[in-house]
């Protein structure tokens, strides 16, 4: 039973010292000087360097060095007094860009409090900043971080449509936002920050935010937007600005006092598995970020091109290139395992303890149940007992996740309870002591988890996975009891391998689900329903008085300008002939093909058919560029079989509604025969 995980991609900094492929700017001071820093077109915008910045060995955050930066009343640059550090524009975001951001910043015990008004009370210490586009020359950082007079921290962002915006000021449609994500700021302490944001001016865009103090050991969410634009254009998403950031120590004019705040390990990452500190932060997905997915166990074959936000491989086999390819172009990353069987293919199979192998999965050659429960006796006589061999594989298993940089892990077969495992005494008890172990493993790992199958078990499980991943309920009519997971704003994806996607995609849509048409050897086909449109087009049967030949058309006003192009067309059936899509929604494309010399159409069953029509009869040519609709050719719940008949003196096509109507006609009209043995297709009525 091979039932896979996604890795996710998340982004991060890393530092020139640590050797990774998801390093992208390391900025930790460690060079003893602004080398990190300084370009040409970038680095120190002090209006005194030599009085307002320096490296300095205390106070550290990390390392050896970190940076001082002071203003004093008078260093006025740029519409403030300032000091900050930029960093190169070779490191400017844009779109598509998922990355993750650290730093630290001191305010030590003698900080002296803004005064002024609440306009006036402003010191930023951070901040995304427009590059200098013309267009965006007057507007306001997409994201900054700024002190007030009360010490609070405030994340602020503007981002969308700035078209005539003045700074903060305009009337258009952008995305203003700000919010307290430290109320009171504790002095003579590092301020540790993670930053997370997916760049994009599309309302799918990501920032979260994480902050802790140097004496604590976890850290705290405190700011989150989701389906939100994180960059800003103007008129159009064609004309997008790419933000350079900068660690900045920077006022309101109204200050007169000296302020000195420090700052170090600053660094930019494409993974949270690079972040120097992350105790307490992992990719937690949203189920109101309507993600999309592919399942790809294809191991060394893995096609990555696929546009998709997250992919779910396999642990073992996926090459780390690929992960690392699919990190660069910005997905989430989840892998799969297997957590409750044995596979006589991994590399790992010898540590497995006899003792703990139980009966053979069905269908699935070379898998056997795990006895998963806690307690087992030492059957092999190493001194180790077989439940704690059993965790400890599953432990590097997890550890393998987190050096290939997987986001997440998705542990299969974890539903072992209730199914014939051999191991008759394994309770529901058992199982969620073991599922509720690998979840506190992975997040120790910084790796979210999702909860695999295992319905019976979702409400007290749900607490601690971060999303679910299901196969088949639409076709075993299971699929309710995940909307606990939808309530919770978890994501639900799911896989369909026997029903069509008009048979379940609407529904999963509808519901919030993340669902998939898939075939079982999981490769890189797949049917998104993303894509599933729920509009059917009314397709009209219209007849040729002269030649008796039909036409069918694509909607009222096609139907209407054939009958006013063409009079020896006429509509009698008073209803559409049938109701088709004229969208892919997973289903076969119906060609329609013309006949040059008598005006006939011919309706082909996809793009097979189509062509060879096209090559062995040469009266017939297609014109329309596009399918005339999409349909079944597969039985399914609430379609209607459509049948072709062929006029054997005209050699034109007759469509007809159902199994009643075919007969009808053969039983009327001795011209038809039906030689196909099968329907053209199935639409609805």
């Amino acid at each position: 039973m091979k039932f896979y995980i996604f890795v996710v991609l998340v982004s991060f900094l890393l530092s020139v010292h640590v050797v990774s492929a998801n390093v992208v700017f390391n900025g930790d001071f460690e060079t003893n000087d602004y080398s990190q820093w300084e370009t040409a077109n970038s680095g120190l915008n002090c209006p005194n360097p030599s009085t307002q910045a320096h490296i300095v060995t205390n106070p550290v955050r990390r390392g050896t060095y970190s940076t001082e930066m002071i203003v004093h009343d008078g260093d006025e640059l740029w519409g403030g007094e300032r000091c900050d550090l930029e960093r190169p524009h070779a490191y400017d975001e844009n779109n598509g860009d998922d990355y993750w951001y650290q730093w630290s910043t001191f305010f030590p015990s003698d900080w002296t409090n803004l005064t002024g008004a609440p306009d006036d009370d402003w010191l930023l210490i951070a901040d995304w900043h427009a590059t200098g586009d013309p267009d965006f020359e007057n507007v306001c950082q997409p994201l900054q971080i700024e002190m007030n007079a009360s010490n609070q921290l405030i994340a602020k962002m503007l981002t969308g449509d700035v078209t005539g915006y003045d700074c903060y000021d305009g009337s258009g449609s952008a995305n203003s936002y700000d919010q307290v994500i430290v109320d009171g700021v504790e002095l003579g302490k590092w301020n540790d920050f993670v930053i997370h944001i997916k760049w994009t001016p599309e309302n799918t865009g990501v920032i979260e935010i994480w902050h802790k103090t140097d004496d604590e050991t976890s850290f705290a969410k405190v700011f989150e937007k989701t389906n939100i634009p994180t960059m800003q254009y103007v008129n159009n998403t064609s004309n997008v600005d790419s933000p350079n950031f900068m660690l900045a120590h920077y006022r309101s004019l109204e200050q007169s006092h000296t302020s000195t705040l420090y700052h170090d390990e600053f660094k930019q990452m494409t993974s949270v598995h690079d972040l120097d500190d992350k105790n307490g932060i992992w990719w937690q997905p949203k189920a109101s970020q309507h993600l999309t997915w592919q399942w790809d166990l294809s191991d060394s074959n893995l096609d990555t091109s696929f546009d998709v936000d997250v992919y779910d491989i396999d642990l073992f086999d996926t090459p780390q290139s690929k992960i690392d390819q699919l990190h660069s172009d910005g997905k989430k990353v989840i892998c799969y395992f297997s957590a409750g069987s044995y596979e006589n293919w991994r590399d790992d199979a010898e540590d497995f303890p006899e003792s703990v192998k139980g009966y053979d999965l069905d269908d699935w050659d070379g898998e056997k149940w795990l006895d998963i429960r806690e307690g087992l006796g030492d059957e092999d006589g190493n001194g180790i007992s077989d439940s704690v061999e059993l965790r400890n594989i599953m432990k590097a298993r997890l550890d393998m996740a987190v050096t290939k940089k997987c986001d997440g892990v998705e542990p299969d077969n974890i539903d072992g309870y209730d199914n014939n495992t051999g191991f008759s005494t394994i309770t529901a008890s058992d199982q969620l002591t073991y599922n509720n172990w690998l979840a506190t493993e992975a997040h120790n790992r910084n790796l979210s988890i999702g909860l695999k199958n295992d319905i019976d078990q979702i409400n007290d499980l749900i607490g601690n996975f971060d999303w679910a991943l299901n196969e088949q309920c639409y076709q075993y009519n299971e699929c309710d009891g995940y909307q606990t997971f939808i309530t919770a704003d978890k994501p639900v994806f799911g896989v369909e391998y026997n029903l069509e996607p008009s048979e379940f995609c609407s529904q999963a849509n509808t519901s919030g689900y993340s669902w998939l048409k898939k075939h079982l050897n999981l490769d890189s086909w797949r049917y998104g329903c993303e894509k599933y449109s729920v509009n059917f087009t009314p397709i009209y049967r219209l007849y040729n008085t002269k030649t008796g030949a039909q036409l069918y058309t694509r909607g009222e006003e096609d139907k209407n300008k054939i009958l006013s192009k063409y009079p020896d067309f006429e509509f009698t059936d008073g209803v559409p002939a049938f109701w088709a899509s004229t969208t892919d929604n997973g289903q076969t494309p119906i060609y329609r093909l013309y006949n040059k010399k008598n005006g006939a159409q011919l309706y082909t069953r996809g793009e097979e058919d189509k062509n060879k029509i096209l090559s062995k009869y040469k009266d017939f040519e297609f014109t329309d560029v596009v399918p005339a609709f999409y349909a079944s050719l597969t039985p399914q719940s609430g379609l209607t079989p459509i049948f072709r008949l062929y006029n054997t003196k005209t050699g034109m096509q007759l469509y007809t509604r159902g199994e009643e109507d075919k007969n009808k006609i053969l039983s009327k009209y001795s011209n038809y025969e039906f030689t196909d043995g099968v329907p053209a297709f199935y639409a609805r009525l």
